[in-house]
């Protein structure tokens, strides 16, 4: 269907690099990550390894004003 369409997919789940990785290593070159520097930098991957590894594969980035990362606070709402 991507084919046909011309489109392309992102994931938006984070998972390990490693295990991204894996799983679109074999699949459609229509599939690709969101990269999410803010969730990088609080995993301890390295940025630009990470950017490295994915290259092409990357479809969309998070950016995120990270130069403060001790004071960033995220919030999410309580269900």
């Amino acid at each position: 269907m991507l084919d046909d369409f011309g489109g392309r997919v992102q994931g938006r789940r984070y998972d390990t690099i490693d295990n991204i990785l894996k799983t679109i290593e074999d699949h459609n070159e229509l599939i690709g990550v969101c990269l999410d520097i803010s969730h990088l930098a609080r995993s301890g991957d390295s940025i630009v390894d990470t950017v490295m590894k994915f290259g092409e594969c990357i479809y969309g980035l998070h950016l995120k004003d990270i130069n403060n990362l001790k004071k960033m606070q995220f919030w999410v709402k309580a269900s």
